[in-house]
């Protein structure tokens, strides 16, 4: 008899119970960002730590791993990764074709041509580099805290995603969290 009392109280209790109010988050749940601001966001702030680290791996190592350092290597790195590819491949290729030996003077012409030509565009590749290095962190900057004004209060949230895959063959399979913060 106690039980059903107990029980009936609990849910009458339970029943007439309404959430209480929370307090409100510093954001919007309906707020829309924008892709570019969450982009930008979600890249954050470029430090001086990597604008200098950048800068010194652009000059020392280049092939774009200053703007890896800086994490803009989709942005820009890869075209200086190419450029310098390329540029060393027709650098090397050019001097490996003069230290063999000119047997035709039209030969010669095209060897230096690709020696020269490969270095210049090396060095200007690379001078770019440095400069690309030392100065596009400020503008990133710039849209990164332009982002976050036209977006007060937004917050990256973590997300814990399940997932099962099935095998092809047979029973069994793969399950798993995938996981971003």
């Amino acid at each position: 008899m106690r039980s059903a009392l107990a029980l009936s109280v609990l849910v009458l209790v339970a029943g007439t119970a309404a959430a209480q109010p929370a307090i409100t988050p510093p954001y919007e749940y309906g707020a829309q960002v924008s892709g570019d601001d969450r982009d930008i966001i979600e890249k954050g702030d470029i430090g001086p730590g990597r604008v200098i680290g950048g800068t010194i791996a652009a000059s020392i190592i280049g092939f774009g791993v200053g703007q890896g350092i800086q994490g803009r290597y989709g942005e820009r790195g890869w075209m200086f990764t190419v450029a310098d590819s390329v540029s060393s491949m027709g650098m090397f290729t050019g001097l490996l074709a003069i230290a063999g030996g000119c047997s035709e003077s039209s030969h010669c012409h095209v060897a230096y041509g690709l020696a020269l030509g490969g270095a210049a565009v090396y060095l200007g590749s690379r001078v770019l580099q440095i400069i690309d290095a030392a100065v596009a962190p400020q503008a990133h900057n710039e849209r990164y805290r332009a982002a976050l004004a036209r977006n007060p209060g937004y917050v990256h949230e973590a997300k814990v995603v399940p997932y099962l895959v099935p095998a092809d063959r047979g029973g069994g399979g793969v399950a798993g969290l995938a996981m971003s913060f």
